[in-house]
């Protein structure tokens, strides 16, 4: 178990080290310290993962790294160094939207599915049971409370990847540490108009055709956005 805000101070420590390196403009309003814990997202409900805001010498809040403390996880699931944290921008998306519908909310459980994917586990004042609202299709489940996720770290990263990104964390005193920012070194290209996700789930790296027939995604957007969501949730696929 690793102290969630040391890794959030020495990822910031590198992030700062990269934008001076590469003389990034507007240097005098990057965050200059890590702000106390902001949020918690559950990868599963046994697994919290931290939020910790960045904040400018002045103090005002500027971006944000979402970070776990486990070992079996990487280090550093997302970050910005300007904008809201997610949560704030989250929290007021549903908020915003159930009020609209003279829903009232008692309180949010943020899950951490993917980059691409949170879900919200709403408790309202008028029902018993909460609802679990994917982010951001506002897609509705309704979970029994007595249901528990569990997720295995071993069916999403190679061991050896992560454990590459631990290593960098303690090596931030170097221009460029391999394997945590924005390097990805566990993803797969993932081939265009290949994302059906009803499917994805059965389908095999050697199967003929691909797991979307008869249908696909089309346009230069949403292909390139599904590509880009496919290659996060390591969907292995045939075809070229």
């Amino acid at each position: 178990m690793y102290d969630a805000r040391t890794v959030a101070e020495r990822f910031l420590a590198w992030a700062l080290n990269r934008q001076y390196q590469h003389q990034i403009q507007g240097v005098a309003f990057l965050p200059v310290r890590v702000g106390p814990c902001s949020s918690l997202f559950w990868w599963d409900d046994d697994t919290p993962l931290f939020e910790f805001p960045f904040l400018l010498s002045n103090g005002k809040p500027t971006g944000y790294v979402i970070v776990s403390g486990l070992p079996t996880l990487p280090p550093i699931f997302e970050y910005t160094l300007d904008g809201d944290a997610v949560s704030t921008t989250l929290t007021r998306y549903v908020t915003d939207h159930f009020l609209f519908r003279g829903q009232y909310i008692r309180s949010v459980r943020w899950y951490y599915w993917s980059p691409l994917e949170y879900v919200a586990a709403i408790d309202f004042y008028q029902e018993d049971e909460p609802l679990f609202v994917s982010i951001p299709e506002l897609r509705r489940a309704q979970i029994p409370s007595t249901h528990r996720i569990r997720r295995d770290p071993n069916q999403y990263w190679d061991p050896g990847a992560v454990q590459s990104r631990w290593d960098a964390v303690g090596t931030i005193s170097t221009p460029s540490p391999k394997g945590i920012g924005k390097t990805l070194p566990h993803l797969k290209p993932v081939s265009f108009n290949q994302n059906c996700r009803q499917t994805v789930l059965t389908f095999r790296a050697e199967d003929t055709g691909h797991y979307c027939d008869p249908k696909c995604i089309v346009g230069c957007t949403p292909v390139g956005w599904a590509m880009f969501a496919s290659s996060r949730k390591r969907v292995d696929q045939g075809g070229k």
